[in-house]
């Protein structure tokens, strides 16, 4: 009798990219959905250590480049696992009790202690109750698209481009007089008195 064993690797996706390449198409193409209103920019710092980390920004051009932060996502050089942070995934309703607890988690995290077992566990990702990780780059886009759908981006793209809308019609706003009336162009046969 022929035993056959079977493959014990995980499924294996061949189309992976880096995550800033994810962070890039996704920053490309709110110009497009905002019809230049608003710009997206992903910057990458990289220090001493072997971490990457890539920020995302909502860009206002019209408003003196406002810049506003929509997600970081940290990485070694291997690329994953991820972790992300943003507004949508900070807590809400800070209670004292539950701050003092967060704090020896990821003071305990830093030391590489485990605060249920109390063992010792790898320093990365240091896990806490809110910055998620992804593992691998199905768990990325899913993240990153929690994120962009959030109600954080979603006000603050509204805000901008209120905002930018409101600076773009100023100047025809001055066109009016103070009760609304419009002002007549000026034809320059107006009688100046002394």
């Amino acid at each position: 009798m022929t035993t056959t064993i079977p493959s014990l690797w995980p499924d294996i996706n061949v189309d992976l990219v880096p995550p800033l390449t994810i962070l890039r198409a996704q920053a490309s193409r709110l110009g497009q959905l905002t019809k230049g209103i608003l710009e997206a920019e992903v910057t990458t710092v990289t220090g001493d250590t072997s971490f990457v980390v890539h920020r995302l920004d909502l860009i206002a051009p019209s408003l003196d480049d406002r810049r506003v932060r929509i997600l970081s996502a940290t990485h070694r050089e291997d690329y994953y696992p991820v972790v992300l942070e943003a507004e949508c995934y900070r807590p809400k309703n800070l209670v004292v009790a539950d701050v003092k607890k967060q704090a020896m988690e990821i003071l305990a995290s830093k030391m590489g202690i485990d605060t249920r077992t109390h063992i010792t566990t790898r320093d990365w990702p240091i896990a806490n109750g809110w910055r998620p990780i992804a593992a691998d780059q199905d768990e990325f886009i899913q993240r990153v698209g929690d994120v962009l759908r959030s109600m954080e981006v979603r006000s603050a793209i509204d805000s901008m481009i209120a905002l930018s809308n409101q600076k773009s019609e100023a100047p025809e706003a001055s066109k009016h007089s103070s009760n609304g009336a419009p002002v007549p162009p000026d034809s320059g046969n107006e009688e100046v008195h002394p």
